[in-house]
């Protein structure tokens, strides 16, 4: 029996790529020296478990939603940690990790009586021969309602089967609309897409999101993004509009959602109001204090962001939709260190994160010293960090898993991703680092998705955070590459 698989199993042998099995093993690459066997985690989560232990807190002052196991929208109360499920495969994805973000789109969730046109968007042509009606047919949001559209045999000779409410946007600034789609397998479609009339606003690209005509009997998710180049101000807008094809064809939609940003985050509820806004999701682990030593410390971290590095929005803007948007998927810190010298959380300890450059995304594993460590009373800091942006690691792509290991002492970082490992001297600050801060206030927090730098933290990751673990020594080049091999 052949096999190509590396692992790294707490007792015994590391198997290497092209080891084999008669009656005995035999193997290019083995490990036996007890230096290299990957010793207990002291914290690790998976979160691609489905569960959410007791330990991870979450502060989001408003509700959000999540895709449930069973495919449908569900309400999340605040402060509640989410898990979210994939509509295609069923997984699970993993903990959502999401900054704060405005749904524009007015009665989102279909609002009004079985049989009559929705609030909030318009038809193209009579109801019910074409346009969109309230059904209950086939639903995915909370309210279990949702759109039905026709292609009807009037309406002007268009496709054009909905239109949502006036979109009105901010010149050089992204925005993402989405809506889900179910297309029965009773219906004849060979053409089903969203897409704006663009009025008078200037979007580049105009952008069109097609169905995927095969799917049938299951609900998808639509999104374009766009940037508004010209336009913006009193009496201008935009109209986002559904387009369907040929005459007779019936799709289903629900939950429509148009938001400043560069990808389409969950679902947040506009029913009854214009908009509303979900705050950004702080998941994070409190620790005794004793538990994180850092002069012996690595973490491993994976997740999946929802956006991706692309020529439109690294020549216009930077990830986030604004200026010095920089993400952060882990920040190991205190919450009883002095507060920064900018005021607000205080975010001392380590962090990684991208910083989103007009061409590369690099990767950031940086801590920050106090020149004064007097409770409450700092006046001002030395960064410390390592930044990477070599070709290896300068793209992530979304809905695309990531994986990073790192280490970091007073003279070296390691930093591995996705089985590539490289070391990086710090600054001279660095030989000060652990005196001057962690043995008089010691870490005790994890956060999940975020990272604090500077004054103000970068956007939350954006995605999921599938998983966690942190190990009380300093991983060896050889562990870093075995745990982030994809």
């Amino acid at each position: 029996m052949a096999i190509n698989r590396n692992f790294i199993v707490k007792q015994g042998i590391q198997v290497g790529a092209n080891a084999t099995c008669g009656n005995t093993w035999t193997s290019n690459d083995y490990i036996s020296d007890k230096q290299y066997v990957l010793s207990d985690s002291i914290i690790e989560y998976n979160f691609t478990r489905g569960t959410i232990d007791s330990n991870i807190q979450t502060r989001r002052l408003t509700l959000s939603t999540t895709v449930a196991a069973n495919g449908k929208i569900v309400i999340v109360a605040a402060n509640t940690p989410r898990i979210e499920y994939s509509l295609l495969t069923g997984e699970c994805l993993g903990l959502v990790c999401e900054e704060q973000r405005t749904n524009l789109s007015s009665f989102s969730d279909i609002e009004g009586a079985i049989g009559q046109q929705p609030r909030g968007m318009a038809t193209a042509g009579l109801v019910p021969d074409q346009g969109p009606t309230v059904s209950a047919d086939f639903w995915i949001g909370p309210n279990k309602q949702s759109a039905r559209h026709v292609r009807g045999s009037t309406g002007g000779g268009d496709n054009n089967v909905g239109y949502l409410g006036l979109f009105v946007g901010n010149n050089n600034t992204t925005y993402t609309f989405s809506t889900y789609v179910y297309i029965p397998s009773t219906s004849s479609v060979n053409l089903c897409n969203i897409t704006f009339e663009t009025g008078t606003l200037t979007l580049s690209p105009n952008p069109t999101a097609s169905a995927n005509l095969q799917l049938r009997d299951q609900w998808q998710r639509l999104t374009g993004t766009c940037l508004v180049t010209a336009g913006s101000g009193s009496g201008n807008f935009a109209v986002p509009v559904l387009r369907l094809d040929p005459i007779g064809a019936v799709v289903y939609t629900d939950c429509w959602q148009v938001e400043q940003g560069e990808y389409a985050s969950t679902w947040i509820p506009t029913e009854n109001v214009a908009s509303a806004t979900r705050t950004e999701d702080y998941n994070f682990i409190k620790v005794a204090n004793n538990v994180i030593t850092p002069q012996n410390l690595s973490v491993y971290v994976e997740g999946a962001p929802k956006w991706s590095a692309n020529v439109l929005l690294n020549t216009a803007i930077t990830s986030g939709g604004t200026v010095n948007s920089n993400r952060g998927i882990l920040h190991i810190g205190s919450d009883i260190v002095p507060f920064t010298q900018f005021g607000g959380e205080p975010y001392y300890g380590y962090g990684i994160g991208t910083i989103a450059g007009n061409a590369t995304f690099a990767l950031s594993w940086n801590s920050r010293g106090l020149s004064n460590t007097t409770y409450n009373s700092a006046t001002s800091g030395t960064a410390l960090g390592t930044a990477i942006n070599s070709a290896g690691y300068s793209t992530f792509i979304a809905n695309t898993t990531v994986k990073i290991a790192a280490v970091v002492n007073t003279a070296l970082s390691r930093v591995g991703i996705n089985g590539s490992q490289t070391s990086i001297d710090t600054n001279s600050n660095s030989t000060s680092l652990y005196q001057s801060i962690f043995e008089t206030f010691p870490l005790n927090r994890i956060v999940l998705g975020l990272q604090y730098v500077g004054g103000v933290g970068p956007l939350p990751f954006g995605g999921h955070v599938k998983r966690f673990a942190l190990y009380p020594r300093l991983l060896s080049n050889t562990e870093i590459i075995a745990l982030t091999e994809t």
